[in-house]
């Protein structure tokens, strides 16, 4: 599985559909529905319940959804640390 695969899950699920988060990513909705379907296929449930009108999450989407959000936010943190101590490790110190 690929952080981008869970990113992409997300944005699905805040824009409501695939089309306004295809134009938010700058990919095409073909794209990402093959992501979605990837996922959905490596995680063995289906996440996404999908109509003309947008996507709705399934029950097992919900509770996925809400664990994804937390491991991209960890995900960021640890990015945004490692960041900063790589900058801190450039640095010099004087005494």
């Amino acid at each position: 599985m690929r952080l981008r695969g869970f990113e992409y899950f997300r944005i699905v699920v805040e824009a409501g559909s695939l089309g306004r988060a295809a134009r938010c990513l700058g990919v095409s909705p073909s794209t990402l529905s093959r992501a979605i379907d990837n996922l959905e296929d490596e995680l063995g449930v289906t996440l996404l319940e999908r109509n003309k009108r947008g996507v709705r999450l399934t029950c097992s989407g919900r509770v996925i959804f809400s664990k994804i959000r937390d491991l991209i936010d960890i995900f960021h943190d640890i990015k945004m640390a490692g960041q900063s101590l790589g900058s801190a490790a450039r640095g010099i110190i004087n005494i």
